[in-house]
């Protein structure tokens, strides 16, 4: 990694997430348990193995990277980068503020399992790009002609402010 970016985790869940990812995981062996005794729940086993690598793999970002050139957000299947120029503005949201910001709205995607991952339809903002792990000290990233993203990372105050536009 260049000297110029900086790399940041995924922020640590929220207790509401590590319940719902506990409950689901602890499915896995109740799944397997039950097949050991005639139940036919091997194809649930399976199902749920394949939703829980997908979501991890392909959902679950495992980092923010900040460099001059923008945002990269890292999954260990895939990469997205988020070009500098299209940040109009980035800053640190609280759980209060998501109300007013997006009004009434639906997740669609990943919804429990490590996080919420996907996207988020909202009645003020539109379509969000919703990539968390937890339920406060959220990054809201507004974009030149393309949707909003909201995100979890690690110290988000430090990547609001590398974020930030420079002041002309």
């Amino acid at each position: 990694m260049p000297p110029a970016q900086r790399r940041f985790r995924l922020a640590p869940m929220s207790a509401v997430f590590w319940v719902i990812t506990l409950v689901v995981l602890g499915l896995l062996p109740l799944f397997v348990i039950l097949s050991l005794g005639g139940a036919p729940l091997w194809l649930g086993v399976v199902f749920l193995a394949l939703i829980c690598a997908g979501t991890w793999l392909t959902m679950r970002p495992s980092a923010f990277v900040v460099g001059p050139d923008g945002l990269e957000i890292v999954w260990p299947a895939r990469r997205w980068h988020v070009a500098r120029r299209e940040i109009t503005s980035a800053r640190v949201v609280s759980a209060r503020d998501l109300r007013p910001l997006l009004g009434f709205a639906v997740r669609v995607g990943v919804g429990g399992l490590w996080g919420t991952f996907g996207l988020l339809w909202s009645k003020k903002a539109g379509w969000v790009s919703c990539y968390v792990s937890r339920v406060d000290e959220l990054l809201w990233i507004e974009r030149r002609g393309a949707r909003p993203l909201l995100l979890s990372p690690e110290r988000p105050h430090e990547v609001a402010r590398l974020l930030s536009p420079e002041p002309s």
